[in-house]
């Protein structure tokens, strides 16, 4: 994540796009599987900084600054939209 240049050096670092969590909320999962372990749960309008998608699942971490990093893990696409 962008934010955290200051503080870990790594090869590259990734700007997240921020997505919102639809109407019905969001589980956190420990992977793309649907017997993951929940991490968390995102309440509807929270944000989501995305940082690598695979398949219908994003990963990222809730809210979009370096204070806000939990929960981290997977979010099912189709619970997320575009933040404008």
């Amino acid at each position: 994540h962008i934010a955290l240049a200051g503080v870990h050096f790594v090869p590259h670092y990734a700007v997240p796009q921020t997505y919102a969590v639809g109407p019905s909320g969001a589980d956190v999962t420990a992977t793309t599987r649907a017997d993951a372990d929940v991490r968390g749960h995102l309440e509807a309008g929270a944000t989501f900084a995305v940082l690598d998608v695979e398949g219908d699942h994003a990963w990222g971490c809730a809210g979009d600054s370096m204070g806000s990093f939990a929960p981290i893990g997977w979010v099912a696409l189709d619970r997320l939209s575009l933040a404008s």
